[in-house]
């Protein structure tokens, strides 16, 4: 009859839910996170609704404890100067859906490091993201800075132009400002793809330093 059916269904659900907080409270490390992948196939109409809430609350405090780990190894590594570790450990934190501080957080590191290994195209994202998603970061002029040179890699000179010319009217007072006044100056000129004459003229990418070595972004110091 169907009264039995949808009780059957029901103990399904139940059960399946059962799982999926086992999977995300043993175990180790990433392994956990099968819990919120196995979450996602549940069929949420049939799953209790307390039970579901407490899924949900754990899924959150996964995602958070992970990607805290992960943020942290980046810029770990990020300050090291070991690039294709730091992008690693940064994506992840990004695939978590993280809040959206430490989302902005690993998008400015993501993108900074996508860049010194001429990932132009991809560190754009990433870096956009950042600079609109926190228009009040000590380290936004820096961010823009890295976004100039990104375009002009990637051939894009009009929106380097923009850019430049949002900086330097933004950040008059920015250890940057002579590079955005420089961009603005020679906007006449071809985008430098490859020939090192990025916004800084002092090599394909500006050095990673300033960043590890001023406050990181965001409200946290």
């Amino acid at each position: 009859s169907k009264q039995r059916a949808d009780a059957q269904a029901l103990q399904t659900a139940e059960r399946s839910a059962a799982e999926v907080y086992r999977l995300m409270t043993s175990g180790t490390g990433d392994d956990r996170l099968k819990g919120i992948d196995a979450m996602a196939q549940l069929d949420a109409a049939k799953v209790p609704p307390f039970a579901l809430k407490v899924l949900q609350d754990r899924a959150l405090l996964l995602r958070k404890e992970v990607g805290g780990g992960a943020l942290d190894r980046g810029k770990t590594s990020f300050r090291k100067q070991e690039w294709e570790k730091a992008i690693e450990e940064l994506k992840r934190v990004l695939v978590l859906n993280p809040g959206d501080e430490d989302a902005l957080e690993a998008s400015y590191y993501l993108g900074n490091a996508l860049l010194q290994v001429r990932k132009s195209e991809e560190a754009v994202p990433h870096l956009v993201r950042f600079i609109e998603g926190d228009k009040r970061a000590k380290t936004r002029d820096f961010a823009m800075l890295l976004l100039v040179q990104a375009y002009d890699a990637t051939g894009q000179k009009e929106k380097a132009i923009e850019v430049a010319r949002e900086a330097a009217a933004n950040y008059p007072n920015s250890e940057f400002g002579g590079a955005f006044r420089n961009r603005l100056a020679r906007r006449s000129e071809g985008s430098g793809q490859g020939t090192g004459q990025g916004a800084a003229g002092s090599g394909p990418t500006p050095a990673p330093a300033p960043s590890p070595a001023r406050p990181a972004p965001g409200p946290n110091p």
